[in-house]
């Protein structure tokens, strides 16, 4: 009787231990503003960043928030990913997360030395505001740059 006791008693800290682990996990990958490592920019607005949770030390992608290319064969695009190369690659960056993807992937408005990079790219008109998916107030500050176009 009483190893079947310490039994059930230790399968349920097992269990209690489970899930206090999974609500851990959970909490530390909520809405954030986080500063990370940028391993490798992939194309004009998205980069790969190396994100050190709590339990966790993985790779994820991050899409630029609000920003799209206007013409692909234009040039602009190329001229995007080699502004990002040249100033993000291997560098701490602070993202704010807007949204979370389903495999991980992240959309966030990305800073580097005090300068948000979303607007930047916008101000040198290399990519302009993507209205369809920009719904945050903050999109509405970059159309001063959009203007001039």
């Amino acid at each position: 009787m009483f190893r079947l006791i310490t039994k059930n008693i230790f399968l349920f800290s097992n269990i209690l231990i489970a899930l206090l682990m999974v609500l851990l996990i959970s909490n530390c990958r909520g809405s954030y503003v986080k500063f990370v490592k940028c391993i490798k920019v992939l194309d004009y607005k998205t980069v790969h960043i190396w994100n050190k949770d709590l339990f966790f030390c993985r790779r994820q992608e991050v899409f630029l928030y609000g920003v799209k290319c206007s013409d692909k064969f234009d040039g602009k695009c190329k001229k995007a990913k080699y502004y990002l190369k040249k100033i993000l690659t291997g560098k701490t960056i602070k993202i704010h997360l807007i949204k979370k993807g389903i495999f991980g992937s992240i959309t966030a408005i990305v800073y580097y030395n005090k300068k948000c990079i979303n607007e930047e790219l916008i101000k040198n008109q290399l990519l302009t505001i993507d209205h369809k998916k920009c719904t945050s107030e903050i999109c509405s500050t970059w159309e001063k740059y959009c203007k001039k176009q």
